[in-house]
């Protein structure tokens, strides 16, 4: 018996009776505890086809990818604002794009993806097998996926930056004014270092900014912890020596600038500060001249060992993960079956979800297969196998009659080898390849490569010219056997076999002796 299998089914058992228990003395509390492990359809349909792809996500997964809404015209509305999930928004953008190859491909993608988000309980929902593959297609190309890793970096949506909406702006729209902030005191001073431009909004109101230049000591070993969901860049500095680190307040110098681009205040009137986080979008966080993190695990490896370790990539958005399978990412395009089919409730959602977790990190590919199978979509071998529609038995004739020449096919493929060719792939010296009984090998190889050559009705033609005094005559005598090549292949065929099996008994007995 599985180990995996029969540890992950004595933890639902204890789950159950202890679920009972509760039930029985303490009804409210269960009442409680049972409503907060339920999971919206939406979501169980995304996770159980991450699952099938080789993700074993959270449901902060879900939200990172797919965002929140419910329903087709929340999904256009959220779209159109650039309000989606980073995959969902992907889809969305392509889906309009101006090339109409693209647009076509997303167009269906979108279709999938709204089936699947906005499906209830106990529905069949189709598409799946290209939404899955895209979503292969993306998670690939994402930083940070591997076995170990406990989560990824996917880009995050970009959002156009307006003035007086977000906490910041685009630094060509606002141009610095000349004077004191485009060089204050550490521009000047060798030992500090420049790293970061921050456009806040002011509490003057929309049409006044506040924008802060920031500066470190070059002397300092200072790394960064970005939470991407807040755009918050918190400072800290590395005590190597001890393996420890504190917060760090770095010096900002601070002034107000109106949106025309001129200071609101007289020159002299601006602040110097030190603070030790502030707000950063993701682009200029993956850019800073130090070391940035979104976990303080890596992190605390980078104060331990001086390692830099999974580094925040700009425009990036953390994505946690509870487990990842190459196997099953790198199954055969097409082995996802096209159709989900949900469970009854949420709670069988939940029970199904947790056969996948158990079976995940540790069990084997088939178990995987088989969990995910019960959650409602099939992960197999691709097949020929029709999956719809009534086969006749002229369909299965017709099949069986292609076997042989497939057959044929295959065989010659495998044995259509030119002398260079074998010398290459086998890399045999040739004193050795032309050497009895060493040649045997190389010389059956030849044979077949030349016993494969596609067969040709022989057709001669012999001319005759008779040319005596006055007399002349020309004449050209045609021998066409065409008409012969049905029982020729066959004669051929046989004369084929017959030669083989008799090299190969020849031999035999050559090499006995």
């Amino acid at each position: 018996m599985n180990i995996n299998r029969f540890l992950g089914g004595l933890k639902r058992t204890v789950c159950v009776f202890l679920s009972s228990v509760l039930v029985l003395f303490a009804p409210v509390e269960a009442y409680v505890a049972s409503a907060s492990v339920t999971i919206a359809a939406g979501a169980y349909a995304i996770l159980a086809i991450l699952a099938a792809c080789g993700i074993l996500a959270t449901s902060e997964t879900f939200q990172a990818l797919i965002g929140s809404w419910t329903s087709e015209a929340e999904y256009l509305a959220r779209g159109a604002s650039r309000q989606l999930g980073s995959y969902a928004q992907r889809i969305y953008d392509n889906a309009r794009s101006g090339d109409v190859g693209i647009q076509e491909t997303f167009v269906i993608l979108e279709g999938a993806l709204i089936s699947a988000v906005c499906c209830n309980w106990g529905d069949t929902v189709e598409g799946i097998q290209v939404l899955a593959e895209d979503l292969k297609e993306f998670l690939r190309s994402c930083v940070g996926l591997t076995n170990t890793g406990a989560y990824i970096q996917v880009p995050t949506v970009p959002v156009d930056e307006v003035w007086g909406v977000t906490e910041w702006s685009r630094l060509e729209e606002y141009p610095l004014p000349n004077g004191f902030l485009t060089s204050p005191t550490c521009a000047q001073d060798p030992n500090y270092i420049y790293f970061l431009t921050v456009y806040a909004l002011s509490g003057y109101g929309p049409d006044c900014m506040n924008i802060q230049k920031w500066y470190y000591y070059k002397t300092v070993d200072i790394f960064g912890f970005f939470d991407a969901d807040r755009s918050r860049l918190t400072l800290y500095q590395r005590d190597a020596a001890n393996a420890k680190y504190a917060a760090y307040s770095a010096p900002v110098y601070s002034a107000y600038v109106n949106s025309d681009g001129t200071l609101k205040y007289k020159t002299d009137n601006y602040s110097t500060w030190n603070r030790d986080w502030t707000l950063c979008t993701p682009a200029d966080a993956g850019k800073l001249p130090f070391p940035v993190f979104t976990s303080m695990e890596d992190a605390q490896w980078y104060v331990s060992t001086g390692e830099v370790r999974n580094a925040y990539v700009s425009g990036t958005i953390t994505m946690d993960l509870d487990g990842y399978r190459a196997d099953v990412m790198d199954l055969a395009a097409g082995c996802i079956a096209d159709v989900l089919t949900m469970p009854a409730n949420a709670e069988s959602g939940a029970e199904k979800l947790g056969l996948i977790k158990d079976v995940y990190p540790a069990g084997t590919i088939e178990d995987v297969q088989e969990a995910v199978k019960a959650g409602g979509i099939a992960i197999d071998h691709v097949t020929d196998v029709p999956s719809t529609g009534d086969v006749t038995l002229s369909d299965i004739l017709s099949h069986v009659i292609s076997l042989p020449s497939s057959i044929a096919k295959a065989i010659a493929d495998i044995f259509t080898l030119t002398e260079e060719d074998a010398q290459e792939q086998l890399t045999v010296p040739e004193i050795i390849s032309r050497k009895f009984p060493f040649c045997i090998p190389f010389d059956f190889a030849y044979l077949i490569s030349t016993l494969a050559a596609d067969p040709v009705a022989p057709r001669y033609v012999i001319p005759f010219h008779f040319d005596y005094d006055q007399w002349s005559f020309s004449y050209d005598f045609v021998i066409d056997l065409s008409s012969w090549e049905p029982l020729a292949v066959m004669i051929r065929l046989l004369m084929d076999i017959l030669f083989c099996a008799s090299l190969m008994l020849g031999t035999r007995a050559l090499i006995r002796g």
